[in-house]
């Protein structure tokens, strides 16, 4: 039987896939032209991406993860007066920082510290 931490990683996994091909949808049927908000699906790809690599247990993946969210937070922060940073820093911030936030608190129980092995 699995643990009830896979079932929240995978509970995630699907809405980050629900995200990004509703994105794409949206992208290929209300084309009028490209603009920076056409970028806005292939962020979510990438956060998708990073997250199969999170249910997949890596550690260097969570922490690329917690880097590429680091970077839409910078951009939101930083860069929020420019077209292309309302953009890249609204691709999922709210839900990444409790994504983030999920990793932090169940580190242990995901990546299997030593100290919740059984001997």
């Amino acid at each position: 039987m699995k643990s009830y931490t896979s079932y929240i990683l995978i509970g995630i996994l699907v809405f980050h896939i629900f995200i990004t091909l509703m994105s794409f949808y949206s992208l290929f049927t209300d084309y009028t032209g490209w603009t920076n908000y056409h970028l806005v699906p292939f962020g979510y790809l990438v956060y998708t991406l990073l997250w199969v690599g999170v249910c997949k247990k890596s550690r260097i993946i969570s922490l690329a993860y917690l880097l590429v969210s680091l970077l839409e937070i910078g951009a939101k922060l930083f860069l929020s007066k420019s077209a292309l940073g309302q953009v890249l820093g609204d691709v999922l911030f709210p839900a990444n920082l409790i994504f983030i936030a999920i990793i932090a608190l169940l580190y242990n129980l995901i990546f299997k510290s030593p100290l919740h092995e059984s001997k």
